[in-house]
């Protein structure tokens, strides 16, 4: 039967990117590392991991696909698996320095869930880069208490229809800005801005900025 647990389209890209085959669903933990799943009576095989510096479970999931579990109607089983921090990662950050959320185009997912996505791969730094909107994760961050496990850092993805796309962070949030204070690179009636001119918009943000050239090769 149908997976009365699946995702929507305020948790994940349904369209393009949909679970792959024989998979129920991907589902992220809270904090503690506890979460309740609803699937139909079937038969199973479960895996919990967390990103590339820890361990998997069960040990052989990558040779066994998982831990077998058959559900009835109405059954409730719990599974109480552990995993560890296997890779010494002292003095090493990861991060995504391009990720998109609800306020871009081209994604639906919530910052919060996106949030929850990046916590369940053991990313340490989150770079916002909606299309043409400048958007925090900060609060959702905040309001999911995991402040000591992730980061974030606030940018925008200048999405340009003649010079490319460019990201740009750390920027700041303007919300009294309809986009979050991003840029008008179309620049109103005029000419749209020339690179330098974006660059410049950028660079008059306070300390220093990276700017970032996305799919060189796709867009121009």
């Amino acid at each position: 039967g149908d997976c009365p647990d699946a995702p929507n389209s305020r948790q994940q890209d349904v369209t393009s990117d949909a679970l792959p085959g024989g998979v129920a669903a991907i589902v992220p933990t809270g904090i503690d590392g506890k979460t309740t799943i609803a699937l139909p009576q079937g038969d199973y095989r479960v895996t919990v991991s967390r990103g590339m510096e820890w361990s998997i479970w069960p040990a052989d999931a990558h040779r066994s696909g998982g831990e077998p579990l058959s559900l009835t109607n109405g059954e409730v089983t719990a599974i109480d698996a552990e995993i560890a921090h296997v890779v010494d990662s002292e003095g090493i950050l990861s991060g995504d320095f391009h990720i998109h959320s609800l306020t871009s185009t081209d994604s639906a997912v919530s910052l919060q869930n996106r949030v929850l996505d990046y916590l369940s791969e053991g990313v340490d730094v989150m770079v916002s880069t909606d299309h043409d909107y400048i958007s925090d994760y900060r609060p959702a961050i905040e309001a999911l208490g995991a402040g000591h496990l992730i980061t974030s850092l606030i940018g925008s993805e200048i999405t340009t229809s003649d010079t490319g796309h460019i990201n740009a962070f750390p920027l700041q949030q303007d919300l009294s800005h309809p986009r979050g204070g991003a840029l008008d690179w179309g620049n109103g009636p005029a000419d749209s801005l020339l690179p330098s001119e974006i660059f410049d918009w950028v660079n008059g943000f306070p300390g220093e900025q990276v700017i970032q050239i996305n799919h060189p090769d796709g867009t121009g």
